[in-house]
């Protein structure tokens, strides 16, 4: 079990890219930020 926690946790998109915790961060927050500003123009 210790063995298993000293290694990141990553996600693979399309078994290609990996992406971890930060990258997954940066993307909901993006997405928050485009969807506010899209609500915000009433588009």
């Amino acid at each position: 079990m210790m063995t298993r926690a000293s290694q990141p946790v990553t996600l693979t998109a399309g078994k290609m890219y990996p992406i971890n915790v930060e990258i997954l961060v940066g993307l909901f927050q993006f997405t928050y930020t485009i969807s506010m500003a899209l609500a915000k123009c009433k588009i």
